[in-house]
């Protein structure tokens, strides 16, 4: 109870960073907002996100100083277990209405400071917006008989399908989605109010473009794919060192991710190949013998990378599991609807065809995945690792052959290690072709079956370094020029000290710049 407290205290109330960033008196920005009678306006996301208030500072200054600076707010579903007593569900409710109420008169205040007045919830509740919710929901439902079917449902053209599922499987804080959830239909209905508002917002407005710092779920994704449709400029942030420090979004690539069937292309283009070659390798070798790399910077739990003989391990092959709460429709799982489903058909085909593999969790995953993973241990007769077996440990073992995962980096560490990656979808090494991504689930036992057949050559190798190059350095679609020069990606945004670390440095920048 106590630690629940701190955390409310820590979210509704300033900390040192706030006051001395409210308080900054210096006159880099004009103190008045441009009205919205302006021509144009540039729309932000307005999350509860240092780095976002920083990175947007910095493209103000450079591109929107004299822009009408709209800010909407991206929060309206929390996590929500599933309760025995629907009551309880309402109460949840309510409770998060004033909750997320009380974040924004602080947030407000931040985004203030960066001429963004923070006026726009596409979430929110009005009379229109919720008779339209209503005249439009059972053209939603009524699509739903299977699973499956919430994953093909568009809505006026867009695709909302995936957003639908992924939305249910984040925030029911269940591994996979039960259709006849009164908490699905929640999020269909919440889903039509922030399409109405979304729309009815550029109907009203002239939008130049929009920034967002991501683009799933529903509250994040669907406004991005309503701006797309109406040929809005869409750019997202991202603070992971895996992404551009801008990205521009498209209708056929709506997520932040980069898109790596580019980058080995790109990578054509780089003056001094071997130099930058060898880069990626000195990289990679400080990830699994030195401090770590840039692509592991943002894990809450850093990988554990100790080597240790393990006489006892004698697995040709390791499944790495994902969080099973994560949004498995985004990282591009097809053959299975989520995580569980994969998990499950994976224990299947091992047993019927007798493989001597194993099974071992994710290091970073949420509080409800650890309580799911024990359930997992408890109720299949399958063989689990120690999860303090390093994963540098599996690699450097003579026994093992080949490991398995949708899309994760461990993909291209097996590689590096000349073992062989099995993948389901589009991630740093599926460019190279080693092994054609399965159509359906017949392919894919296939393909895990006859692990064996598949050829590693040096070439693959090279060639997931030039990918790895360009993974880690910037291709952004705007300059960006004060936050590179700052070098924005290294601030630790858990560390308030660090973050005023950052702000002064972007603010010493912002004062040296010539527009």
């Amino acid at each position: 109870m106590i630690r629940y407290l701190k955390k409310i205290k820590k979210l509704l109330f300033k900390n040192e960073f706030d006051q001395k960033f409210l308080n900054n008196q210096e006159n880099n920005f004009s103190k008045k907002f441009v009205s919205k009678n302006n021509k144009k306006i540039i729309l932000f996301q307005a999350p509860m996100d240092y780095y976002f208030v920083l990175i947007t500072r910095t493209i103000i200054f450079e591109k929107h100083l004299d822009s009408c600076l709209i800010g909407s707010w991206p929060y309206s579903i929390n996590p929500l277990k599933k309760r025995s007593i629907i009551i309880f569900e309402f109460f949840h409710y309510l409770k998060n209405i004033f909750f997320f109420w009380m974040l924004k008169v602080k947030w407000k205040k931040i985004y203030k400071k960066n001429n963004i007045n923070l006026s726009e919830n596409f979430s929110s509740y009005n009379l229109k917006s919720i008779l339209f919710s209503i005249k439009n929901f059972k053209k939603i439902t009524q699509q739903i008989k299977s699973k499956k079917d919430i994953l093909k449902i568009k809505f006026e053209g867009i695709y909302i399908g995936d957003l639908l599922f992924d939305s249910y499987i984040r925030y029911r804080a269940k591994p996979y989605l039960n259709k006849n959830d009164f908490f699905l239909k929640y999020i269909i209905f919440k889903t039509l109010i922030v399409y109405y508002n979304s729309t009815d917002f550029i109907k009203k407005n002239n939008i130049e473009m929009y920034y967002t710092s991501y683009a799933s779920y529903i509250t994040n994704g669907l406004p991005v794919r309503v701006f797309l449709s109406k040929k809005i400029k869409v750019y997202s942030l991202s603070s992971y060192y895996g992404e551009n420090y801008a990205t521009m979004l498209t209708s056929k690539h709506p997520n932040a991710r980069k898109n790596y069937n580019n980058l080995l292309q790109d990578f054509k283009r780089q003056r001094n190949p071997q130099k930058k070659i060898d880069i990626s390798r000195n990289l990679l070798k400080q990830r699994f013998f030195g401090d770590g790399d840039r692509l592991t910077k943002y894990l809450d739990i850093k990988p554990n990378y100790k080597f240790v003989n393990e006489k006892n391990f004698n697995y040709e092959g390791v499944v790495f599991l994902h969080d099973f709460y994560d949004a498995p429709r985004e990282i591009g799982l097809r053959l299975f609807t989520d995580f569980y489903e994969w998990y499950e058909f994976l224990n299947y085909i091992i047993k019927k065809n007798d493989l001597n593999f194993a099974f071992k969790f994710h290091p970073n995953i949420k509080t409800e995945s650890k309580v799911f993973n024990g359930y997992l241990k408890k109720n299949y007769n399958c063989n689990f690792l120690d999860p303090k077996i390093s994963n540098l440990s599996i690699y450097k073992n003579k026994n093992f052959k080949t490991g398995i995962s949708v899309c994760g980096s461990v993909l291209y560490e097996l590689l590096y290690f000349r073992k062989i990656p099995i993948y389901l979808s589009n991630n740093l090494i599926s460019p190279l072709n080693i092994h054609k991504l399965p159509k359906n689930k017949n392919e894919y036992e296939k393909l895990i079956i006859n692990y064996n057949k598949i050829k590693i050559n040096n070439k693959m190798i090279t060639d997931m370094l030039k990918i790895y190059y360009m993974t880690v350095n910037d291709q952004s679609d705007l300059e960006c020029v004060i936050a590179k020069k700052v070098g924005l990606k290294d601030t630790n945004f858990t560390n308030l000290n660090d973050i005023r670390k950052y702000f002064e440095k972007t603010e010493m920048e912002i004062k040296k710049f010539k527009p």
